[in-house]
């Protein structure tokens, strides 16, 4: 990783941002991109592609409910309605990973035999000495 970070490597803030310089060749690599944008750049023709590291860390976004919503069963259709194999199915055509099972994704090899691996809580107990060596190895601001 120092071997690494002595490559004065460029950093920019901005996933989308990031993206937009690799599919214009500003940049060689993007790493920790949102595959959303990926996709939907290369189905408009830019010259990017991805590969997904093992393992593939999973992210949620969950949906809540405030318990002092003042609807909260309008509130409870809602989520039910997002998560809908109808809505879901649309998510997936955007590039999106669905969030019910069942619902294909696309394009359908998007994981490439990667199993997605759910994120540990316990990594962010640590989460301040891992920042702490990536900025200090890898020469980041």
């Amino acid at each position: 990783m120092r071997r690494l970070g002595e490559q004065k490597l460029h950093f920019r803030t901005g996933r989308s941002l990031v993206a937009e310089f690799v599919g214009a060749g500003e940049l060689e690599v993007g790493v920790a991109l949102y595959l959303h944008t990926a996709i939907d750049m290369k189905k408009k023709g830019a010259p990017v592609d991805w590969v997904m590291a093992q393992p593939a860390v999973a992210s949620p976004h969950p949906t809540g409910l405030s318990g002092r919503a003042p609807n909260p069963h309008a509130g409870k259709l809602f989520i039910r309605y997002m998560l809908s194999e109808e809505v879901q199915q649309y998510f997936a055509t955007i590039g999106r990973q669905p969030a019910r099972k069942g619902v294909p994704m696309e394009p359908d090899d998007v994981f490439r035999g990667v199993e997605p691996y759910p994120s540990q809580v316990q990594l962010s107990e640590q989460l301040n000495e891992h920042v702490r060596m990536f900025r200090e190895l890898l020469q980041a601001p």
